[in-house]
């Protein structure tokens, strides 16, 4: 028996070593696709370069390093935004009512914003239902959509004539 402070043996390493089975030869099926990298002499980028080689060859093909699978889902998720009407239509009509909200006067800009969001949503809202239902190739709905920046023109100038909505 040795004591926790002292350094295990170079005798019992090699006989622990000499009794593992090469995991390509085992009769376990687990063990088949175990990978075995040599780090003893190895700095930590080509262990890892040594990883994705031996991954590579076991799975029969190139093995996508996480961060490469990251930035394709990325992409992924930015090209179906960009086919997607109903998230053009969003940034497009956020963009309308951010421009509409800035040209009217500072102290009505709350209550502007929050009435424009009001009708961006019920506008988005049949815009959606009109795609969904008969339009695969967006027209309409972009017209609908696109309506937004004239209805917010008009509620703008409605809440702004005087009388109605302007400061005392």
């Amino acid at each position: 028996k040795r004591s926790a402070l002292h350094r295990v043996p170079d005798e019992t390493l090699s006989r622990l070593e000499a009794s593992w089975e090469d995991p390509t030869t085992t009769t376990f099926a687990f063990d088949r696709k175990t990978v075995r990298l040599d780090t003893t002499e190895a700095q930590a980028d080509d262990v890892a370069a040594q990883a994705w080689s031996e991954l590579q060859s076991r799975w029969g093909g190139a093995a996508i390093h996480p961060d490469e699978l990251a930035r394709r889902r990325v992409l992924a998720g930015q090209a179906s935004n960009a086919k997607s009407f109903a998230h053009q239509a969003d940034v497009t009509t956020r963009a309308m009512l951010g421009a509409a909200v800035q040209r009217v006067d500072s102290r009505l800009r709350g209550e502007v914003a929050r009435h424009l969001n009001e009708v961006r949503r019920r506008v988005l809202e049949s815009a959606n239902r009109v795609y969904s239902v008969c339009c695969p190739d967006a027209d309409e709905a972009w017209a609908v959509a696109l309506s937004f920046a004239d209805e917010c023109d008009e509620q703008t100038k409605r809440r702004l004539q005087p009388g109605e909505g302007e400061p005392d």
